[in-house]
């Protein structure tokens, strides 16, 4: 087990596999089910088995500073898609009640907010309606189901959001229409500064060039092998020697068509678990979804198929 990892991103991942039971790097660091930043004063986020059973991430509504709000983002992307996420302040974790009435206050700032706004109306009103959904999904995990009931002013307010939202429509496709437009004409600036090939250009740089982002550019989560391991292009690294062993469970269900899930049984790759393997041989591992061509890349250079 190494317990100094090799940067933040690790960390969080590391974590969020809960392979291990300590680990840290710079001013970010976690034991058991809990990661910090810089300190015990400050939680980014805790796994929490809730009292009807289901397993979930709290996240800490408050920031600190913008290092913090780094160490909350490489933590947040990190955590499994298969995990519920309530983002609460920390000091009101223990307290359901307290987590209650601080669902209610968003929501009856959001509606208001919706009801005097005029550019952000929409917005807010969305704001309200998400708040409403994780205030009944919260108290569900707690065994205590609650139905909220919009009052005549809220009706009021989300009537008018409905029929602003009918407007926008028409304005909304005309904009994704311009931005796929727009990001097809990135892609081709792209291709040009890379040489031709983006994917090719990160396997051989661990990187794209400045200006553009991995996890905003690439197609897909790519994979390379440098140094005895194999590294994704969402801050990932497991051995090589562990990618060999499950290379072999992916390629047979792809082959019979068939599907596998992580339920109770695990299959793990460095510090992480598979969540799923597609018949297709698509796999999901913590929060990576990669497709089977990659798989089948990394398998052909290790000469597994």
């Amino acid at each position: 087990m190494r317990i100094t990892l090799k940067n933040h991103s690790e960390v969080a991942h590391v974590w969020a596999s809960q392979s291990q039971s300590e680990g840290k790097s710079g001013n970010m660091f976690f034991d058991d089910d809990t990661i910090y930043s810089y300190g015990r004063h400050f939680k980014i986020a805790k796994f929490q088995t809730m009292p009807n059973g289901e397993k979930c991430v709290l996240f800490n509504a408050d920031s600190y500073s913008n290092s913090t709000s780094k160490h909350q983002n490489y933590t947040h992307r990190a955590i499994p898609d298969n995990y519920t996420v309530f983002t609460i302040p920390d000091g009101l974790w223990p307290c359901f009640d307290s987590v209650m009435a601080w669902y209610l206050e968003r929501i009856d700032n959001a509606f208001e907010l919706s009801k005097r706004a005029r550019t952000y109306a929409l917005m807010n009103y969305h704001s309200a309606m998400r708040y409403i959904e994780k205030m009944e999904l919260y108290a569900e995990y707690n065994n205590q189901p609650c139905k909220y009931e919009l009052s005549d002013d809220q009706k009021a307010i989300k009537a008018r959001a409905e029929s602003q939202e009918e407007t926008n429509a028409e304005r909304t496709k005309i904009r994704e229409a311009a931005a796929e437009q727009k990001r097809l004409e990135e892609i081709e600036e792209l291709k040009t500064v890379c040489g031709g090939d983006v994917v090719e250009y990160w396997r051989k740089h661990g990187c794209l060039p400045q200006g553009y982002s991995a996890y905003q550019h690439l197609p897909q989560t790519v994979c390379r092998i440098v140094d005895g391991e194999v590294l994704t292009s969402m801050g990932a690294r497991v051995p090589v020697e562990h990618v060999k062993r499950v290379l072999p469970v992916i390629i047979r269900c792809r082959k019979n068509k068939t599907e596998w899930k992580a339920n109770g049984e695990q299959i793990r790759i460095g510090h992480y678990s598979f969540n799923k393997i597609s018949s297709d041989g698509d796999i999901h591992v913590g929060c990576h979804y990669i497709l089977w061509s990659e798989v089948e890349y990394i398998a052909k250079q290790l000469n597994v198929i």
